[in-house]
């Protein structure tokens, strides 16, 4: 996993408004309908914006180099420009640096409102007691667990953990949870079976986070009633924009 970047401001870019503390992006108050890892890219790219990214480095930060082709960061490239109705052959945001990367030609600075300083980031959705969201983070590896809980205490969360499914009850019996992270390959109750429970019986949206990463395990983690599926090693900020794309579903 790469190391984290300090999160932008709300920025303006051109038509547009970037939030990327609550992952979204907006146009005229409207939010557009931007994948998790073209989300990532148009940051990163605003972030170094008039400079050449290399598709190296957009490789590195925003999948881990984790054997993926560079058609892949192509394809991301072309639905960003997709959603921000931007022409590749006279860019007005993203420009191509031939075999070499991509620029953001916008320009980009900081949202002002009437007030006249910047937009603060905002923090993650409160829950129905107006407390910060609550994670419940479920996995039988104990360093995850650490880093996950270290880490989304960093971005405004609650978090608790639990090792198993049975511990992974106990909490949700008694206390209030917005949000479950649940690995499925356990010891005793597998993540699955804990899903499905959750989903009959009204409890709160899921997101599996496993090692079982085909196409296969995707669709059966989402059929028994999973929210979102990600797959091991992921990258946090990936993650932390999941999280915040369901919490924000589930209120809406």
């Amino acid at each position: 996993m790469t190391e984290m970047a300090a999160p932008l401001p709300v920025l303006k870019l051109g038509e547009f408004i970037l939030d990327e503390s609550n992952a979204r992006v907006t146009r005229d108050g409207v939010a557009l309908e931007v994948p998790p890892k073209a989300f990532a890219v148009l940051c990163h790219l605003a972030r170094n914006a008039q400079k050449l990214v290399t598709k190296d480095e957009l490789l590195d930060v925003v999948w881990g180099h984790r054997h993926v082709s560079e058609s892949v960061l192509k394809t991301t490239i072309n639905q960003l420009r997709t959603q921000l109705g931007d022409d590749p052959r006279a860019p007005r945001y993203i420009e191509t640096a031939n075999r070499r990367g991509y620029r953001f030609v916008a320009q980009v600075a900081p949202v002002t409102p009437a007030g006249g300083s910047p937009a603060r980031k905002t923090g993650p959705r409160p829950s129905a007691d107006g407390q910060p969201s609550t994670i419940l983070a479920v996995d039988d590896e104990p360093e995850l667990l650490s880093m996950l809980k270290d880490f989304l205490l960093s971005r405004g969360f609650r978090v608790e953990t639990a090792g198993n499914a049975q511990e992974a009850r106990t909490i949700l019996g008694g206390a209030h949870i917005d949000l479950v992270l649940l690995d499925i390959t356990m010891p005793g109750e597998d993540g699955l079976s804990l899903a499905r429970h959750l989903r009959e019986h009204g409890g709160p949206p899921v997101i599996l986070v496993s090692a079982l990463g085909t196409p296969v395990d995707r669709i059966v983690g989402l059929e028994v009633g999973a929210d979102d599926y990600v797959t091991k090693p992921f990258e946090m900020r990936e993650l932390l924009l999941r999280i915040k794309n369901v919490l924000r579903r589930s209120v809406a």
